[in-house]
């Protein structure tokens, strides 16, 4: 079963932001993800993290607009998708468009 991350900044770390996203961007690289997509401004350190992985399956996004319009072809091939980011980021939309365009749960 595939398995989608589309995550986006985590807003509330203040001084910690930085080295939060880049450990994150460790933990995933060591997980068993086959794609991750990403929203925010901390994109360019969670992928300092990733590094020791392919960045091929890293989709980052400028904009929801973006987002859901790279991660549309996904939502055909199925699979479990996590999505998680600070409330202010905005993905509870995507959320709710990914549960009304796969009729997920």
């Amino acid at each position: 079963l595939r398995k989608v991350l589309v995550l986006g900044d985590m807003k509330e770390l203040g001084d910690w932001e930085k080295q939060a996203h880049i450990q994150l961007g460790r933990e995933l690289a060591n997980s068993g993800f086959d794609r991750l997509f990403y929203l925010g401004e901390a994109q360019g350190w969670l992928a300092e993290g990733l590094k020791k992985r392919d960045l091929s399956r890293f989709y980052p996004a400028q904009s929801l607009k973006e987002l859901k319009s790279i991660l549309d072809p996904e939502l055909a091939l199925g699979g479990i998708f996590l999505v998680k980011a600070s409330h202010i980021v905005g993905l509870g939309k995507v959320a709710e468009w990914i549960r009304e365009r796969s009729n997920a749960l």
